[in-house]
């Protein structure tokens, strides 16, 4: 019996085979993004002993032979979208398993310290390289990661509604734990909240996350809260969508911010009062949970910016060439003959050697309805020890909504008498004369 047993045993065993490989888990996740000339590994794991052949767009790159944990390691990546492939099948049959691979080259990276030049892959790589009081700009795309903002900064997104952080399933998508920070355009989803502002005693010494400026933010579909302020006070917060969070649209904790531009507010999915005389703001404010914080101006649709494309800007010099000792005159103007709209405005002079000094950088302004600026003596600066060479002032009027720029000048002018001193001395010159606040 016992023989008949086994016999009928080792025949089902012939007859009965395994099922088809499976892939038990595989690294790195998809879609993946790395730097030209990266180092990148990819792995599989099978649940039983397979041949794996790895393909590159196509073309067979590597064969591994009866394993069931295989490897591929790409020590040189060149720019360009690639498909990486690995199959593993055995006599019981195959599975497989891709990746899009996508390799940019330095000058197509999405995310641009505007100070230094340099460009970076993700969003918070741009922060850590970056210095208290640069201004970085992204670039539309969806940014997997989790941001922490620990120095003063500018952030500025191309758009909010395509400038998208997702916070893969994480507690905060943008958690800001420094002063003085500004954090434009942006959509965060998918973290427990949104942007969270606290602050952080064992980096900054008891310091808390206060004076920032957070303006035409998407906060959307986050498990908890869209905005999260806690023991976060003298914050300007407006012309932020609000939308469809779990618990809160925003909270706020032993904080006290401003959540108005002083005429427009937030868009808040939640907010269930009138408009009754039709102009875009609710009849009533906002309260926000948690605190005595107010939206005094809530509005009725999401916010999306105007178009600027009438405003315009115009900087000249009152002579073409100057001499040590020469008084310049600067002049600017600035017009918007059409609606209410919020414009990023820049200042600079480029320098002889190819370098370029702000004078003035407002990464958000709101020009109102029918705005004209004159001023015929915008800088009057005497000149003495600066290098002799071409210069130019340069004003740019950009519309932070579509990340282009609106109106430009440019006013070159030259200088000639002296040789040689070193550009510390020319920015003190034009820093000296920096005292503007255009609009009060």
């Amino acid at each position: 019996m016992l023989n008949y047993c086994g016999s009928l045993l080792l025949e089902l065993g012939r007859l009965i085979s395994p099922g088809a490989p499976s892939i038990i888990s595989f690294e790195p996740t998809t879609p993946i993004s790395d730097v030209e000339g990266a180092t990148r590994k990819f792995t599989i794991l099978v649940d039983q002993s397979v041949d794996v052949n790895w393909y590159l767009n196509g073309i067979e790159i590597q064969f591994n032979e009866s394993v069931s944990n295989a490897e591929y390691t790409n020590i040189s990546a060149y720019a360009g979208t690639w498909i990486i492939s690995a199959t593993a099948n055995n006599v019981n049959g195959a599975v497989s398993q891709n990746w899009t691979w996508t390799v940019l080259a330095e000058s197509e990276l999405p995310v641009h310290n505007i100070n230094t030049g340099e460009n970076f892959l993700t969003i918070q790589a741009a922060i850590d390289d970056a210095s208290p009081g640069d201004e970085i700009h992204v670039d539309n795309g969806t940014y997997y990661e989790n941001v922490v903002v620990d120095k003063q900064l500018i952030l500025l997104g191309e758009s909010n509604l395509n400038t998208l952080i997702n916070g893969n399933g994480g507690e905060n998508v943008v958690e800001v734990i420094a002063n003085d920070v500004v954090i434009e355009r942006f959509k965060m989803q998918n973290g427990s909240n949104g942007i969270y502002v606290t602050s952080s005693y064992n980096t900054f010494s008891g310091n808390t996350a206060s004076n920032n400026t957070l303006i035409g933010n998407t906060a959307s579909n986050n498990s908890i809260t869209g905005i999260l302020m806690d023991s976060s006070s003298n914050n300007i917060l407006y012309h932020n969508n609000l939308v469809d969070n779990t618990n809160y649209n925003a909270y706020v904790s032993n904080a006290n911010n401003q959540w108005d531009s002083g005429s427009e507010g937030n868009y808040w999915s939640d907010y269930t009062g009138n408009d009754s005389d039709g102009d875009g703001i609710g009849d009533t404010p906002y309260l926000i949970p948690g605190g005595r914080n107010v939206d005094l101006y809530p509005l009725m649709a999401p916010y999306t910016p105007s178009n600027g494309s009438q405003c315009t800007i115009s900087i000249n010099t009152d002579k073409s060439g100057y001499a040590p000792g020469d008084t310049m005159n600067v002049s600017l103007n600035i017009s918007n003959p059409g609606d209410a709209i919020d414009v990023g405005i820049y200042i600079w002079v480029d320098l002889p050697s190819g370098g370029k000094f702000f004078v003035l950088k407002k990464s958000l302004i709101t020009l109102p309805a029918g705005f004209e600026y004159s001023n015929p003596t915008f800088r009057s600066i005497t000149l003495h020890s600066i290098a002799s060479g071409n210069y130019a002032w340069h004003a740019v009027l950009y519309d932070p909504g579509k990340s282009e720029i609106i109106s430009e000048s440019i006013a070159p002018w030259t200088f000639t008498g002296t040789m040689g001193v070193n550009e510390e001395e020319i920015e003190k010159i034009f820093q000296d004369s920096v005292e503007i606040d255009l609009i009060n």
